[in-house]
Protein backbone atom coordinates (compact mmCIF):
# COMPACT_ATOMS: atom_id res chain seq x y z
CA UNK A 1 0.00 0.00 0.00
CA UNK A 2 1.17 3.27 -0.80
CA UNK A 3 1.59 6.34 1.66
CA UNK A 4 -0.84 9.00 1.21
CA UNK A 5 0.48 12.62 0.78
CA UNK A 6 -1.58 15.04 2.26
CA UNK A 7 -0.77 19.06 2.26
CA UNK A 8 -1.33 20.06 5.31
CA UNK A 9 -0.57 23.55 4.63
CA UNK A 10 -4.33 23.88 3.79
CA UNK A 11 -7.02 23.97 6.50
CA UNK A 12 -7.30 20.89 9.07
CA UNK A 13 -11.16 20.16 7.34
CA UNK A 14 -9.51 19.85 3.62
CA UNK A 15 -6.83 17.30 4.32
CA UNK A 16 -8.79 15.26 6.54
CA UNK A 17 -11.38 15.24 3.43
CA UNK A 18 -8.63 14.33 1.20
CA UNK A 19 -7.68 11.35 4.08
CA UNK A 20 -11.11 10.23 4.10
CA UNK A 21 -12.02 10.25 0.45
CA UNK A 22 -8.19 8.08 0.21
CA UNK A 23 -9.06 5.90 2.65
CA UNK A 24 -12.70 5.06 1.06
CA UNK A 25 -11.50 4.34 -2.48
CA UNK A 26 -9.09 1.59 -0.37
CA UNK A 27 -11.86 -0.10 1.00
CA UNK A 28 -13.56 0.23 -1.91
CA UNK A 29 -10.74 -1.33 -3.50
CA UNK A 30 -10.34 -4.13 -1.12
CA UNK A 31 -13.86 -5.18 -1.21
CA UNK A 32 -13.86 -5.25 -5.26
CA UNK A 33 -10.39 -7.68 -4.94
CA UNK A 34 -11.77 -10.13 -2.85
CA UNK A 35 -15.04 -9.94 -4.21
CA UNK A 36 -13.06 -10.84 -7.76
CA UNK A 37 -10.86 -13.42 -5.84
CA UNK A 38 -13.97 -15.34 -4.27
CA UNK A 39 -15.46 -15.99 -7.70
CA UNK A 40 -12.77 -16.55 -10.06
CA UNK A 41 -11.69 -19.85 -8.02
CA UNK A 42 -14.69 -21.88 -9.05
CA UNK A 43 -12.40 -25.11 -9.40
CA UNK A 44 -11.15 -25.05 -5.62
CA UNK A 45 -13.01 -27.27 -3.24
CA UNK A 46 -14.80 -24.80 -1.10
CA UNK A 47 -13.25 -25.70 2.03
CA UNK A 48 -9.89 -24.73 0.47
CA UNK A 49 -11.42 -21.61 -1.56
CA UNK A 50 -12.49 -20.69 1.97
CA UNK A 51 -9.32 -20.91 3.77
CA UNK A 52 -7.44 -18.89 1.25
CA UNK A 53 -9.53 -16.19 0.81
CA UNK A 54 -10.15 -15.51 4.74
CA UNK A 55 -6.58 -15.56 5.18
CA UNK A 56 -6.05 -13.18 1.87
CA UNK A 57 -8.59 -10.33 2.29
CA UNK A 58 -8.42 -7.50 5.26
CA UNK A 59 -11.31 -8.58 7.45
CA UNK A 60 -13.87 -5.36 6.14
CA UNK A 61 -13.78 -7.05 2.88
CA UNK A 62 -14.01 -10.10 4.01
CA UNK A 63 -17.17 -9.33 5.74
CA UNK A 64 -18.84 -7.42 3.24
CA UNK A 65 -18.24 -9.89 0.32
CA UNK A 66 -19.75 -12.47 2.54
CA UNK A 67 -22.95 -10.71 3.48
CA UNK A 68 -23.37 -9.59 0.10
CA UNK A 69 -22.88 -13.66 -1.10
CA UNK A 70 -25.61 -14.26 1.42
CA UNK A 71 -28.11 -11.89 0.66
CA UNK A 72 -28.03 -13.10 -3.39
CA UNK A 73 -28.02 -16.93 -2.01
CA UNK A 74 -31.31 -16.02 -0.51
CA UNK A 75 -32.61 -14.37 -2.86
CA UNK A 76 -32.26 -16.97 -5.47
CA UNK A 77 -33.07 -20.01 -2.81
CA UNK A 78 -36.22 -17.62 -2.70
CA UNK A 79 -37.12 -17.19 -6.43
CA UNK A 80 -36.40 -20.96 -7.21
CA UNK A 81 -39.14 -21.56 -4.17
CA UNK A 82 -41.65 -22.37 -6.62
CA UNK A 83 -40.18 -25.14 -8.62
CA UNK A 84 -37.90 -26.73 -5.73
CA UNK A 85 -39.56 -26.15 -2.39
CA UNK A 86 -36.43 -27.12 -0.60
CA UNK A 87 -34.59 -24.68 -1.71
CA UNK A 88 -34.55 -23.05 1.41
CA UNK A 89 -33.40 -26.19 3.09
CA UNK A 90 -30.60 -26.78 1.03
CA UNK A 91 -29.42 -23.19 1.55
CA UNK A 92 -29.35 -23.81 5.19
CA UNK A 93 -27.18 -26.99 4.97
CA UNK A 94 -24.72 -24.48 3.03
CA UNK A 95 -24.47 -22.48 5.33
CA UNK A 96 -24.37 -24.77 8.38
CA UNK A 97 -21.38 -26.56 6.33
CA UNK A 98 -19.66 -22.83 5.75
CA UNK A 99 -19.91 -22.54 9.51
CA UNK A 100 -18.66 -25.53 10.16
CA UNK A 101 -15.09 -25.16 7.68
CA UNK A 102 -15.02 -21.92 9.59
CA UNK A 103 -14.62 -23.13 12.84
CA UNK A 104 -12.47 -25.94 11.66
CA UNK A 105 -9.81 -22.97 10.39
CA UNK A 106 -10.13 -20.55 13.51
CA UNK A 107 -8.19 -23.67 15.02
CA UNK A 108 -5.50 -23.49 12.60
CA UNK A 109 -1.89 -21.49 13.19
CA UNK A 110 -3.56 -17.85 12.31
CA UNK A 111 -2.10 -14.20 12.81
CA UNK A 112 -4.06 -12.41 15.21
CA UNK A 113 -5.38 -9.63 12.42
CA UNK A 114 -6.61 -13.30 10.81
CA UNK A 115 -8.14 -14.45 13.86
CA UNK A 116 -10.48 -11.55 14.38
CA UNK A 117 -11.51 -11.19 10.70
CA UNK A 118 -12.68 -14.74 11.05
CA UNK A 119 -14.21 -14.50 14.49
CA UNK A 120 -16.18 -11.86 13.12
CA UNK A 121 -17.42 -14.20 9.91
CA UNK A 122 -18.13 -16.85 12.34
CA UNK A 123 -20.06 -14.66 14.25
CA UNK A 124 -21.95 -13.52 10.77
CA UNK A 125 -22.28 -17.15 9.94
CA UNK A 126 -23.85 -17.99 13.02
CA UNK A 127 -26.26 -15.21 12.52
CA UNK A 128 -26.94 -16.11 8.89
CA UNK A 129 -27.94 -19.69 9.99
CA UNK A 130 -30.09 -18.31 12.73
CA UNK A 131 -32.03 -16.15 9.52
CA UNK A 132 -32.12 -19.54 7.98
Amino acid sequence: MKALKVNVQKGVEVWLKEILFEMMKIVRSAIAAASREWLKDENTNEKEKLENWVKSHCGQAIAVVSMIKFTEQVEEAIDGYAENMFTLTDMNDEVIKNLQHLVELIATDLSSVQRKALTALITHEVHNRDIM
